[in-house]
């Protein structure tokens, strides 16, 4: 082999696949040699589950929208729990008089909205059941459980946590198990944090861990992303580790954030007054977005689109210092 013929060959063996974005009907396909990812202009929106079912040989506990429903043998008591938003068992005289009081003005509901979250241990099932407002803001949840192993089950209120999950849906999915303990990530009035109840000790408590939270993102275990507003205007976003009862911050901006997703590294989507950007929380290497795009990350990097209904323009780039690894454009109309 002569070694110009050497040097084409090593060439050709050195030289990475080139890599290629198009609009394929809904999906963007990027390839490089045989590697493809797809990304679809729309992710399907993951179905709510429409009941939560515990069962234990004949015996059901069942939340949906009708409430709580048990039934054993040949008996079925569904409640809406009425008694619980008036329990002196968790309130005090004047804030039971005060809920009352909005009740009668249409602000409140005897009557639960929703589960914030359901889970079983053993023989016993476990509701987070939830008081939402006229507004559509929480403003109660209350930890319920019922024994599958009664011969005549019964819920039982066991008492509120220390403050208010980050729950939103009619059945939601925030109750986690943590050391042997129930625990939600909460807000407790501007604090937040690990907010649980231990079986074995009958007791709720609380393990500070921040200020301001607006957002949490779950992630393996009982850890996550989340995001802080300041008093003085900027947002925080980090990692929180409550095995350790550690945070760690990845960044502070003006203005709000939020994190693509919990995959690393951790890229974020900042809205200021002058646009949005997107940063790498690792390399603190930022890069402007379009007024109107948007932004799904691929094992063959990040792809970023605009307009994000009905895309012109699309760019594949490596989130390490946003280099342009490939692009793409609408053919224009003759």
């Amino acid at each position: 082999m002569t070694a110009v013929a050497l040097i084409a060959c090593l060439a050709a063996i050195q030289t990475p696949p080139k890599i290629t974005i198009q609009l394929f009907q809904d999906d963007f396909v990027v390839r490089q040699g045989s590697k493809k990812s797809v990304v679809p202009l729309k992710l399907d929106q993951p179905k709510p589950p429409l009941a939560v079912v515990f069962r234990k040989n004949k015996t059901f506990a069942v939340w949906d929208d009708r409430g709580l429903s048990i039934r054993y043998a040949k008996k079925l008591v569904t409640s809406k729990l009425r008694e619980i938003p008036v329990s002196p068992r968790i309130f005090e005289r004047d804030e039971i008089l005060s809920t009352v009081d909005l009740i009668r003005q249409g602000k409140r509901s005897r009557e639960a909205s929703a589960l914030s979250g359901a889970k079983r241990i053993g023989g016993d099932a476990y509701f987070l059941v939830r008081w939402d407002d006229s507004d559509g803001k929480p403003w109660l949840e209350a930890l319920v459980r019922v024994s599958l192993d009664e011969k005549k089950p019964e819920w039982k209120l066991l008492g509120k946590f220390e403050g208010l999950s980050l729950a939103k849906l009619p059945i939601d999915d925030r109750l986690m198990l943590h050391n042997g303990s129930l625990a939600v990530v909460a807000r407790r009035g501007a604090d937040w944090g690990e907010s649980f109840y231990s079986s074995s000790l009958k007791a709720f408590g609380f393990k500070k861990l921040g200020t301001g939270l607006i957002d949490f993102t779950y992630q393996e275990g009982f850890s996550g992303l989340y995001v802080e507003k300041t008093s003085y205007g900027t947002s925080i976003g980090g990692k929180a580790d409550f095995e350790a009862q550690r945070r760690t911050e990845a960044l502070e901006v003006k203005g709000g954030l939020k994190f693509l997703d919990g995959k690393a590294p951790l890229l974020a989507v900042i809205r200021q007054e002058g646009g949005t950007a997107l940063r790498n929380a690792e390399t603190g290497a930022e890069m402007t977005l379009p007024s109107s795009s948007a932004v799904r990350r691929t094992t063959s990097g990040v792809v970023v689109w605009s307009p994000a209904v009905e895309p012109t323009r699309a760019w594949l780039y490596e989130p390490g210092r946003w280099m342009v690894l490939a692009s793409w454009s609408a053919p224009t109309s003759p």
